[in-house]
């Protein structure tokens, strides 16, 4: 592969990988609230129950859904370059 052709491939999957932050964030996000769920019911407790776990996970969620909108902008505008320069 020469390297305008190894610049152009690795660009799109650096947009590509921009346009899946939110897939992959919300995947590993739930991995955590899940391990979190899967405590004893004791030590849920004394993390504040069921309700304080949702809402420790509420602020991750909302700068996944932030973060997305910001990485789409520049996934949009990089694609937009990748068009004209390619």
């Amino acid at each position: 592969m020469d390297d305008k052709r190894s610049d152009q491939v690795s660009f799109l999957r650096t947009v590509n990988a921009f346009r899946q932050y939110a897939t992959n964030a919300r995947h590993h996000l739930s991995i955590r609230r899940d391990s979190v769920n899967k405590l004893p019911p004791l030590h849920l407790e004394l993390l504040g129950g069921e309700e304080a776990v949702t809402a420790m996970f509420a602020p991750h969620e909302l700068a996944i859904d932030q973060n997305q909108q910001f990485l789409d902008a520049v996934a949009n505008e990089a694609q937009s370059l990748y068009d004209s320069y390619w």
